[in-house]
């Protein structure tokens, strides 16, 4: 059996693309057969809910509260895993999880592979770039979620191997939601964004566009589930155009209520941006869940969102910034809206964790 060292950045039960894809990779591969030991960070989430989620999933976790000293103790306990723990093989997730595996090559001469998720090679402050660029040197495997997130890896580093794995949903899971009951989203149609909301995910650009949407369908209604980092910032953004009563910010949902949401939208929207500071959208995993229960979806372009989106197949690229365009792409989803939404639902079995992981066992 096969040990794999994993570490990253997130980790369930905190938020975020990179846990996400972290949390169903490792619980796959243990699934698979393989022995797993994660190393992780603990973000929005009590230790007492992280180690409840660990046990409940009979993962080996190490999460690692945010100090002033969180670097070193990433180090401390990354090491202490590959000395006792002895893995096989090191998978790093995320752009502090590359520094840690970098510095691990010291002690080690196991096959490590580096997950590239977006931001982590296109970072504006200077130190962390050069930092993360010694860090790519030492992996002989770099993997990137998306053709975006790859194309923007420095072409020094194009004679390791490249391996774009795009990122995927846990279908038997999501199974178990199938029929439960939901409740309709208000809204004709009820449009649907997951995630934090920040800049880079975008719902300002979403709300900027409703003054258009709302001129073809008057009865639209935007609906956004997540954090509520700059919902204030948000709100008074859709005051100001007028379409406040059309916007409605729900916060943190539990799992049963956000497979709810899910089902009761009707189209899902992630008009994410390439924000100046070098953060932007790896790949986009809440458009596959949405494309499970057979929700069209429209997505930016200039990012892995590309990826996630099977153009007038699944739903339709847009630029975010284009209100015009947004509209335009939502009338025509609703135009072909049964054509769509069954191939979403095909789109997102194609994506099933149980067949990406073999990818990266193929790697091992």
């Amino acid at each position: 059996m096969k040990k794999i060292l994993f570490i990253s950045s997130e980790f369930p039960p905190g938020p975020g693309g990179i846990g996400n894809h972290g949390f169903n990779l490792i619980n796959t591969l243990q699934k698979k057969g393989f022995d797993t030991y994660t190393v992780t960070n603990l973000e929005n989430a009590t230790s007492e809910e992280a180690q409840t989620f660990s046990k409940s999933k009979n993962l080996r976790v190490v999460y690692i509260k945010r100090t002033p000293f969180i670097q070193f103790a990433r180090f401390f306990y990354a090491l202490k895993a590959l000395l006792t723990f002895k893995p096989d093989i090191i998978i790093c997730s995320g752009m502090f999880s590359l520094w840690v595996g970098r510095f691990l090559q010291f002690f080690n001469n196991k096959k490590s592979i580096a997950v590239i998720h977006g931001s982590e090679v296109d970072r504006k402050v200077n130190w962390q770039r050069k930092l993360t660029n010694w860090s790519l040197k030492g992996f002989k495997t770099i993997v990137s979620v998306s053709k975006y997130t790859q194309s923007l890896i420095p072409e020094r580093y194009h004679d390791q191997l490249h391996m774009i794995i795009p990122n995927a949903v846990d279908i038997e899971f999501l199974n178990e939601f199938k029929n439960i009951q939901f409740k309709k989203l208000s809204g004709n149609p009820a449009i649907l964004t997951v995630g934090n909301v920040t800049l880079r995910k975008g719902q300002h650009n979403l709300i900027k566009a409703l003054p258009e949407i709302l001129k073809k369908f008057p009865q639209a209604h935007y609906h956004c589930v997540g954090l509520k980092t700059l919902a204030i910032e948000n709100e008074k953004l859709a005051k100001d155009l007028g379409v406040y009563n059309h916007v409605t910010f729900h916060g943190k949902l539990s799992l049963k209520e956000l497979m709810g949401a899910y089902r009761g939208c009707d189209i899902f929207a992630m008009t994410s941006e390439h924000r100046p500071d070098g953060d932007f959208e790896g790949f986009g995993i809440a458009i596959l869940e949405a494309n499970y229960f057979g929700k069209p979806a429209i997505g930016s372009l200039g990012c892995g969102i590309e990826d996630a989106i099977d153009e007038d197949i699944t739903g339709y690229k847009i630029d975010p910034h284009n209100p015009e365009q947004i509209a335009n792409s939502i009338k025509k989803i609703i135009d072909s809206y049964d054509r769509l939404g069954l191939a979403s639902k095909d789109w997102a079995n194609a994506h099933n964790w149980d067949i990406i992981a073999d990818s990266y066992i193929q790697l091992f």
